[in-house]
């Protein structure tokens, strides 16, 4: 006989959580179980689509744009992903009703979350490396998808080394917020643009990209990776971000939950994916931040690349 569908237990649970006031951080952990529990039975066929219906009118407010979590299923700007909760992100936004705060420093707990957070930290460490190598000249950088641009605002706050911004975005929102952000720095300049059709005469010591190539499928990686090279400057190194293999699956489940859709990859499928765009081996290397849930392929080209 075929067990009792878990629909009733799953509900029960999201329930009394929202009852509580969302996870206090000893039941972060039980939460997590939950969240996974649920995809398996997903998985394995015991629950249909037609329950994250009944679990969204469950959790009720808690969905609504106040909470990281809501943010995420409703997106507001039309897309997973978009430089608003990028940006909260950054700032670890918590909702100022009590009644929902704790959904959002369980967020902020998560492992995914705090490698969005040490993405800006990573940025920061490669610009004054590479600053310190121009020895005093002008260092030029390619931001793509810069979305809020708060990793730059934070930078060119602080630094006394002349640093020149070029960022780009698809979204006209993003440029607007990221600009009214970095308003006065002279040395940040905003386009709206969209990368898969970047055209540059510019040369740059570095192509930063922290975001973007999470959403590309491995042919448009690659065809990217290819138009990004033609920016690179003698001597200079185009890095991307992408979330690991290794990003836990409670994690993996709520990008589920909220429709975000992103491509995992492994440090072995970067540097294939980079020998594909024909850049040599020893143009090539894998960094990662402190969770080990986002990548960073760097590529230091040299006149091995044909792209």
């Amino acid at each position: 006989m075929k067990a009792a569908s878990p629909i009733g237990k799953y509900l029960s649970f999201a329930k009394a959580m929202v009852e509580r006031g969302g996870p206090r951080q000893h039941e972060y952990l039980e939460l997590d179980c939950w969240i996974s529990q649920v995809y398996s039975s997903f998985d394995s066929g015991d629950l249909r689509t037609e329950f994250i219906s009944e679990l969204r009118s469950t959790l009720g407010r808690v969905l609504s744009p106040a909470t990281m979590l809501g943010f995420a299923v409703c997106k507001p700007h039309g897309y997973a992903g978009d430089f608003e909760i990028i940006d909260r992100h950054y700032l670890a936004y918590i909702a100022p009703d009590p009644e929902l705060a704790n959904w959002d420093y369980y967020w902020h707990a998560n492992p995914a979350a705090r490698a969005v957070r040490n993405r800006k930290h990573y940025f920061h460490q490669l610009l004054n490396h590479h600053c310190a190598a121009k020895m005093d000249n002008e260092l030029r950088v390619l931001n793509v998808a810069s979305g809020p641009a708060r990793d730059v605002l934070e930078y060119v706050r602080f630094t006394e080394q002349p640093v020149h911004f070029d960022c780009i975005d698809n979204d006209p929102e993003a440029i607007a917020h990221a600009s009214g952000l970095c308003a006065g720095f002279h040395n940040v300049v905003f386009r709206n643009a969209n990368a898969l059709r970047l055209r540059s005469k510019q040369l740059y010591d570095l192509v930063w990209s922290a975001g973007l190539f999470d959403y590309f499928n491995d042919r448009t990686l690659i065809f990217m990776l290819r138009r990004l090279l033609r920016c690179v400057a003698p001597g200079g190194e185009l890095v991307i971000g992408n979330y690991a293999m290794t990003n836990p699956h409670p994690n993996l489940c709520w990008l589920r939950f909220v429709d975000w859709q992103l491509h995992h990859r492994s440090r072995e499928t970067l540097i294939d994916l980079a020998l594909e765009s024909g850049v040599s081996a020893d143009c090539i290397s894998i960094g990662s931040e402190p969770e080990d849930v986002t990548l960073f392929l760097h590529i230091k080209p040299n006149d091995s690349v044909h792209p």
